[in-house]
């Protein structure tokens, strides 16, 4: 399976160049990528555009069946979800625009869960520690 890993953050990025990252996110590539997994990340700044960001996925994907979009909420500065609303419009673009099954992850979406279940860009929600449960 090949997982596109896009990373929403108004914190983490300074005229579009990404300044800091997150481990957790790190933390679960490495884990998916032991497990056979391939991962690609995007940081979306919020200048990027949804036609820039589906031309990423686009780029990326494998099949639309071996692929898994999922947007990281901030674990380290958003605990408010202060980021989720700029998740949740490209979420439900490249939703119709690949048909590609998309999930959020995070702190936010440990604590929101049936908030972004209802969401309809937002297929499954990921809680807690997510390394084992992707895998």
């Amino acid at each position: 399976m090949k997982v596109l890993m896009l990373y929403v953050s108004t914190n983490m990025s300074r005229d579009g160049r990404l300044w800091y990252y997150d481990e957790g996110a790190a933390s679960l590539a490495a884990s998916l990528e032991a497990a056979g997994h391939a991962v690609a990340f995007h940081m979306v700044s919020p200048s990027d555009g949804e036609d820039e960001v589906g031309a990423w996925v686009e780029a990326q994907r494998a099949e639309p069946e071996r692929t898994l979009i999922v947007f990281l909420t901030s674990l380290l500065f958003s605990a408010y979800g202060h980021d989720v609303p700029d998740a949740l419009r490209p979420a439900l673009c490249l939703r119709e625009r690949t048909g590609i099954v998309t999930a959020m992850a995070g702190l936010y979406a440990t604590l929101n869960t049936e908030d972004l279940l209802a969401h309809p860009g937002i297929d499954f929600v990921g809680r807690g520690e997510m390394d084992e449960a992707l895998v």
